[in-house]
């Protein structure tokens, strides 16, 4: 049988072992702003291979999708193997599957406890995700705290959990060379779509694959708690009120229709929280056992804030879209405008990606066939909160939303 290859086809399969010797059948799997990646993909190898799993688990490995027209970037899968796990066996070739996580997995797999003093959650983020590709794009000021604790907890879910708590946001740049970690709270980290800055409402021709079509566009309302009151008490302060409230944004606009969020009387829908987390942050002693009073009055500016993030970590999620396109370039995390619908024209942010398989047609030797994805789905609703977005373990789910104004 005459040797098999990846060459001019729309998917090919790059893995430490070599040019061709696992060849693609399909990708599929989710990725999301919050969110680990998780892709799954179908090869098989022809059966006169061995296949040594020790120099694949932990591994990087990339899928590299041609984009039908010409010029256009090309769209790379790019994470670490998870899991190998070989299937049936053929005639001529045997079945494999192969899991593809972000490096950012692999925290989960280490728990510890440590303390951090006199340190900022940036800092201490960066210390806690040392070693992976990271591109930081935080914003503001992050006053540090004084005692801050991770307590048998995995390193993925105190930065989780650290991120959640400061309104951070992260999702992943792929490139044929390497996956890289966005951590940012500010929507100017959102950037267009490298392949085409503008998807098209258009429900006839939506079979084009090729084309920047979206020929589905849903959009949904959900009622949602329209207050956040946090408590907190702090023995240095023992006779002071720390108690904050926020309320949910009044409105929100897509395209030429105003959303009111504040609605059913969700006003009265009270997410009530104590302690609220903030006064710990802060202590009038210093390390040294020196005054430092005035640390203690930050306590004041910081419940509002956190008020605020939680608040806005309910109501992003009040009004959702759901867009369906066959179009191979939407990437989580990145932008687009939206042109052509009838009343929702605005720029919206990917925030989940549903990939159902996409395959690789037949594969003879050297041909140069491209084979037609199914459809992709997304989830797009306005963010009325663009730096609340909370980081998600693996069992949550998060989506795509419209982009809210820098």
């Amino acid at each position: 049988m005459p040797d098999l290859t990846q060459e001019n086809r729309l998917l090919e399969l790059i893995t430490p072992l070599g040019k061709d010797k696992l060849l693609i059948r399909s990708i599929e799997g989710v990725e999301g702003l919050s969110q680990l990646f998780s892709f799954q993909v179908d090869a098989f190898a022809p059966n006169t291979e061995t296949i040594d799993f020790s120099k694949l688990v932990g591994q990087p490995a990339c899928v590299c999708v041609q984009m039908f027209r010409q010029g256009e970037p090309t769209r790379f899968f790019h994470g670490m193997i998870q899991t190998v796990a070989r299937g049936a066996r053929g005639d001529f070739n045997t079945a494999y599957t192969l899991q593809i996580v972000p490096a950012f997995w692999a925290l989960t797999r280490s728990t510890q406890s440590r303390i951090f003093q006199q340190k900022s959650v940036p800092d201490i983020l960066k210390t806690v995700l040392a070693g992976l590709t990271t591109a930081w794009e935080i914003q503001g000021t992050f006053e540090p705290r004084d005692y801050c604790v991770q307590y048998r907890e995995s390193d993925f879910d105190f930065a989780s959990r650290l991120m959640e708590e400061e309104g951070i946001f992260y999702y992943f740049r792929h490139t044929g060379d390497g996956h890289t970690m966005v951590i940012a709270n500010t929507p100017s980290s959102h950037k267009d779509i490298p392949q085409a800055p503008k998807l098209f409402y258009d429900p006839y021709t939506g079979g084009v694959d090729e084309a920047e079509i979206v020929y589905a566009w849903e959009k949904q309302q959900t009622l949602r708690s329209g207050k956040t009151s946090l408590w907190d008490h702090s023995f240095e302060l023992p006779y002071k009120s720390l108690e904050a409230q926020d309320l949910i944004l009044e409105s929100v606009n897509t395209g030429q229709i105003t959303h009111q969020l504040k609605v059913g009387g969700n006003d009265k829908f009270e997410l009530y929280d104590y302690p609220g987390g903030y006064a710990e942050r802060f202590d009038g002693v210093n390390p040294s056992g020196g005054d430092q009073a005035g640390e203690l009055q930050k306590i004041f500016d910081d419940n509002k804030r956190t008020a605020k993030v939680r608040m806005q970590q309910e109501a992003v999620n009040s009004l959702s879209i759901t867009a369906y396109t066959g179009f191979l370039g939407v990437t989580a995390g990145c932008k687009f405008a939206f042109e052509r619908h009838y009343e929702d024209n605005d720029a919206y942010v990917i925030t989940r990606i549903h990939s159902p398989s996409l395959r690789a047609a037949a594969i003879p030797p050297a041909t140069a066939t491209k084979a037609r994805p199914r459809k992709r789905s997304s989830t797009a609703s306005p963010s009325p909160c663009p730096t609340a977005r909370s980081a998600s373990r693996p069992s949550r789910s998060s989506t795509a939303r419209k982009a809210p104004s820098s």
